[in-house]
């Protein structure tokens, strides 16, 4: 049967006892095996495909397997029709193509469930690690009760780290978008074919990405100051990034759910408002107006986590 087809790129059949083709598949030496069904019939032979979704090998031979298996198929059916003297596309009577109005390829689509959830792990990522180190780490090494004996109060020192965390973590999530932004351009020149570089943005579409995520990189060096301060050690804090990089996590995976879209009552829900927004920006759908919202919440949310990161600089457990 197979021997009416050839065989894809890379691929052999080869004609074995079903014992040892079973076996064979478990030990990786075959990756899909076909044999013919007992209630198979004149009119139709029944057949059936193994393989094992443990290798991905197996999967990639099962979909070639089948692929051959559809062209054979195709072409037993055609020599029946025209042996009845039938056209084949008497057995086709209705054919529909789809047709996208506003992407040519699926590139969008995928962009905007994955950058999102990609953007907020980098940002949040970006503001731990400075703040680790400029809270915690000189905790740590004792430079931080030195700041005791200056004429400064605990919450200019706390807005001193902030500062100082929010730009680094604003030259990050800047890098970041920039890298995206010439990978996704130069791509489109160099594999003009590639369907991963078919994601083309405009600079209106950057603007908005980067005036959500400006906002964002606020909340979230308010957010690992905080958490900063109130880790004894660095190796807490490491242990606190786990939940700290889930909750980034969390929100850009949001953006992979169906139906669910940037409104009113999300914009006013952290982190999740930016991921949402970062998809609609991508997607095209996102609207200058829904931004005040988004920033209006999300600095509310902000001052709600310095006055937790005051709190405990005022806290004397961080100076001891």
């Amino acid at each position: 049967l197979l021997s009416q087809t050839k065989p894809p790129a890379h691929t052999s059949w080869l004609k074995s006892d079903k014992a040892a083709a079973e076996e064979g598949l478990k030990e990786k030496k075959i990756g899909a095996l076909l044999y013919t069904d007992p209630l198979s019939t004149p009119e139709q032979q029944r057949l059936t495909v193994e393989y094992t979704k443990r290798y991905d090998t197996s999967i990639e031979a099962k979909q070639r397997l089948v692929g051959a298996l559809k062209e054979i198929n195709r072409n037993l059916r055609d020599k029946r029709l025209v042996a009845l003297h039938l056209s084949p596309l008497s057995v086709e009577p209705l054919r529909y193509d789809e047709r996208d109005v506003d992407f040519k390829d699926w590139a969008p689509f995928i962009a905007s469930k994955i950058l999102p959830l990609m953007l907020l792990t980098m940002l949040l990522m970006g503001a731990f690690h400075p703040a680790l180190d400029g809270v915690t780490g000189e905790k740590e090494r004792g430079t931080l009760e030195t700041l005791l004996v200056s004429p400064i109060s605990p919450l200019e020192v706390m807005f001193a780290k902030y500062v100082s965390v929010a730009l680094i973590a604003t030259v990050v999530a800047i890098s970041h978008l920039t890298v995206m932004a010439l990978i996704f351009s130069g791509g489109s020149h160099l594999l003009p074919d590639s369907p991963a570089f078919g994601l083309e943005l405009n600079f209106s579409q950057w603007a908005m990405l980067a005036c959500g995520l400006s906002v964002t990189v606020l909340l979230a060096s308010a957010l690992a100051v905080g958490i900063a301060a109130v880790s004894r050690t660095s190796r807490q804090g490491q242990t606190l990034l786990i939940p700290f990089t889930l909750i980034g996590a969390a929100a850009g995976m949001a953006a992979m759910a169906p139906g669910l879209e940037i409104s009113a009552g999300l914009s006013l829900v952290p982190l999740l408002n930016v991921s949402l927004w970062s998809k609609a920006v991508i997607l095209g759908t996102a609207s200058w107006h829904q931004l005040p919202l988004l920033c209006i919440s999300t600095l509310g949310w902000t001052c709600l986590c310095l006055w937790g990161a005051a709190k405990a600089f005022n806290s004397e457990s961080l100076w001891r």
